[in-house]
């Protein structure tokens, strides 16, 4: 039976988004969109199924619908102006629209950061130069957004948006949709605790339905296997550098990660390091250490049980599975935050707030080894409170979501 055309609001580029409808029979009635033209892209697309749009294309979010004509709009990201529009779009149009989570959120750390202005995309290294853009179709996705507000019966808050957002943060301008009415009719969640962020920055009502899936794959992840006791620690990385989250530079990755090979070397430690999807930058190659992909981790999972990280997703995952011991890097440059306060209440990781601290955990020998025990008991409460599931179903419970409602 059809399920109608489902529109995506996602970055196609990323694999670990793509995946989230390997499930979904109707794969032939996908149709994704996120870049303007198709200049902006810089990396491999990663579809196997499903079709492409570029909002260039389309006079105005209506005229993108009516070419699409979706059962459902799933949005992945709602912050930029071209994305506020097809939600308005969406909202007149009675096209059921829906936020699907796709990382870890934490209200009171964004609220933290957001008050320090911190979040500043740098720009990256590495990153294949853009391709020259017509003025024509920069002309066309500039009009996508006055033509949409223009036409709309949202139009007033469309306007008030699109000048609230020139000068304020995606935080600020995330809690302003809000008081605009302006959010998805339903959320796809991994967890009440994760929801519990959209619910306080937009201060959502309480007759908005969410659905909870667990952490979209983490299921390759959860299959039985027992914790080995070997000296293979691998570091799950953030792309926070590209950011310039909590004084973190590229600069620093790169002498941070050399001086922890430095401490796992002088131990007998093998050190590895997995880079974030969205990381294009050199960083990490420029401290030397062993770079391991995403396919690579997976072949060779069982001999990963040492889980190194902070403030990724993935990391958050990870430690909460019953054969991994855990441990968390607080070791950020800005010292006048605390960012994984959250986590550390939890128990369930090692903490390591400053490299000493690790050369004391290293150096203790089979001691350290000790604290899987330890930690293992804390795993139940962690993952029931802040993962909601690790049973290896979470694709499951998504795909059973777009296909059903």
């Amino acid at each position: 039976m059809s399920q109608g055309n489902i529109l995506i609001v996602a970055d196609y580029c990323r694999e670990d988004f793509v995946s989230y409808f390997n499930g979904i029979k109707e794969k032939d009635k996908l149709y994704f969109i996120y870049y303007n033209y198709s200049e902006e892209i810089t990396r491999d697309i990663k579809l196997n199924y499903g079709h492409i749009r570029f909002y260039h294309a389309y006079r105005n979010a209506f005229a993108l619908l009516k070419d699409i004509q979706p059962k459902k709009v799933l949005f992945f990201d709602i912050e930029t102006y071209n994305q506020i529009a097809l939600l308005a779009a969406c909202k007149e149009n009675n096209i059921r629209s829906y936020h699907v989570e796709h990382g870890f959120r934490d209200y009171d750390m964004a609220l933290d950061t957001n008050k320090r202005n911190e979040y500043t995309r740098l720009e990256t290294e590495g990153v294949t130069e853009k391709k020259s853009t017509s003025f024509l179709k920069k002309i066309k996705n500039r009009f996508f957004y006055l033509s949409t507000a223009n036409n709309s019966k949202y139009k007033k808050e469309l306007v008030l948006y699109k000048n609230f957002r020139s000068t304020n943060t995606i935080f600020d301008s995330t809690a302003y949709l809000g008081k605009l009415s302006l959010f998805p009719d339903e959320f796809i969640s991994f967890s009440p605790r994760m929801f519990d962020y959209h619910k306080r920055i937009m201060q959502l009502p309480e007759s908005v339905k969410c659905h909870y899936t667990g952490f979209m794959n983490s299921d390759r992840y959860c299959d039985p296997r027992k914790f080995v006791q070997n000296k293979k620690i691998i570091f799950i990385d953030t792309f926070n550098h590209i950011t310039g989250l909590w004084g973190i530079t590229n600069a620093s990755v790169t002498s941070y990660y050399r001086e922890i090979n430095r401490i796992c070397v002088k131990y007998n430690f093998e050190f590895y390091v997995k880079k974030h999807p969205a990381d294009t930058t050199k960083a990490i190659e420029n401290s030397g250490v062993k770079i391991i992909s995403g396919t690579e981790f997976e072949a060779n999972l069982k001999d990963f049980c040492i889980i190194a990280g902070d403030y990724s997703t993935l990391f958050l995952v990870l430690i909460g599975l019953p054969h991994t011991l855990g441990v968390s890097f607080n070791t950020f440059p800005d010292k006048s935050t605390d960012p994984l306060k959250f986590l550390h209440k939890y128990k369930v990781a090692c903490e390591i707030n400053d490299l000493k601290d690790l050369e004391t955990l290293l150096a203790s020998g089979d001691k350290f080894y000790d604290n899987y025990q330890v930690l293992l008991k804390y795993k139940d409460t962690y993952v029931a409170d802040l993962l909601f599931k690790l049973d290896g179903k979470a694709n499951e419970r998504f795909t059973n979501i777009i296909e059903n409602e």
